[in-house]
């Protein structure tokens, strides 16, 4: 544990065990993460001159204000927002992103959001907040807390499987969910405003109350229950 700041101006690797840095991390050099390597950062993070590269099953955590992840590897790895309070998602293009937290604090996107791999609200996540801007999941989503929509022109695009089983997807404005494949549940789904769409190519329409439902694309698309919008 470094209680201090961190500062790398050449690079540092991490390929197993764990690196708590207290303090406030300044890359400028390259921090790389590989196999089972964890950094985890409690104070604040500036990646501005730097990078950040991954290989396998590194984990970066985030817990603190995020300046910048510098040059960000997209191949691999997961970078995790896990601070108590409000924290701001940086627009980026990430693999696998997860964001968590004590139940707080809202996780919500600073610019476009593209995910390589998978994405995970945790539980302990108050919720996941898209504002203005789009959050593309080209792997698989799983949400255990709250999605919110919470902007009119805010778009959660789900390219991967959907699950929200035991969560809530709220819509503050008329923002929009697509989802293109298998969809196992839309969870406690706000039937008031927003619109749901469909854009996968032969999908299975959930069962629920919906506001705008959204058809598109080629493809079959049958309903599994009662649908109302």
């Amino acid at each position: 544990t470094v209680t201090g700041a961190t500062d790398v101006d050449g690079t540092v690797s991490i390929t197993t065990g764990t690196y708590n840095a207290d303090g406030s991390s300044d890359i400028d050099g390259t921090l790389s993460i590989s196999s089972t390597g964890l950094y985890d950062a409690d104070g604040s993070f500036d990646a501005t001159s730097g990078a950040v590269t991954f290989a396998a099953a590194g984990i970066l955590k985030l817990a603190d204000d995020v300046t910048s992840l510098g040059t960000l590897s997209t191949g691999a790895g997961t970078v995790e927002y896990d601070g108590a309070g409000d924290q701001t998602v940086l627009g980026d293009t990430y693999y696998n992103l997860e964001v968590d937290g004590d139940g707080s604090g809202n996780k919500s996107a600073g610019g476009n959001v593209n995910v390589n791999g998978t994405f995970t609200v945790d539980a302990n996540c108050q919720r996941y907040r898209t504002a203005s801007y789009t959050t593309n999941v080209t792997g698989a989503t799983d949400i255990n807390s709250i999605l919110k929509i919470n902007n009119a022109s805010g778009v959660f695009d789900a390219d991967g499987d959907f699950d929200a089983t035991g969560a809530t997807i709220n819509f503050s404005q008329d923002g929009v969910i697509k989802l293109g494949s298998t969809v196992t549940s839309l969870g406690d789904l706000d039937a008031a405003q927003g619109t749901v769409e469909y854009d996968g190519g032969t999908q299975d329409v959930v069962a629920d109350a919906y506001y705008n439902l959204e058809i598109d694309q080629s493809g079959v698309k049958t309903a599994q229950g009662t649908v109302t919008a």
